[in-house]
């Protein structure tokens, strides 16, 4: 029997392997976690304002967009919604948005796939 979905992330990359593995990944190391992925900023944006996202886990680099600037607002709309940015650079990111625990960074890398699972199994469990 599958698990009760109990958190929804949503996973952006412009890259459909990857967002695939990353969903499966998450899915499978997060009792309870269902992925929605999302090609780009765009479709995300579309996405968290249908509501229900607990958590954004995105690259950081996506095609046209600045991502950093678009993180700042869209943790602005959504004061509930944590960030895990998997990515191979540290993003900038506006008004200090890591120090508040609510954005954190993992390294795009095959070793750092169990780190990004645990990232947001940590996130998830301190939101509540």
């Amino acid at each position: 029997m599958p698990d009760e979905v109990q958190w929804q992330l949503l996973v952006v990359d412009d890259e459909p392997l990857l967002r695939g593995v990353v969903c499966d990944l998450l899915e499978y190391s997060i009792p309870g976690v269902r992925c929605r992925p999302a090609g780009g900023r765009d479709e995300a944006t579309a996405l968290l304002g249908q509501g229900g996202i607990d958590q954004l886990v995105t690259e950081v680099r996506l095609s046209g967009a600045n991502v950093s600037h678009w993180i700042g607002k869209t943790v602005a709309r959504h004061p509930a919604l944590t960030v895990v940015v998997f990515s191979v650079e540290l993003p900038w990111l506006p008004g200090g948005l890591s120090d508040g625990g609510r954005v954190v960074h993992v390294e795009k890398s095959a070793t750092g796939l169990p780190g990004l699972a645990d990232a947001c199994r940590a996130l998830l469990s301190r939101a509540g």
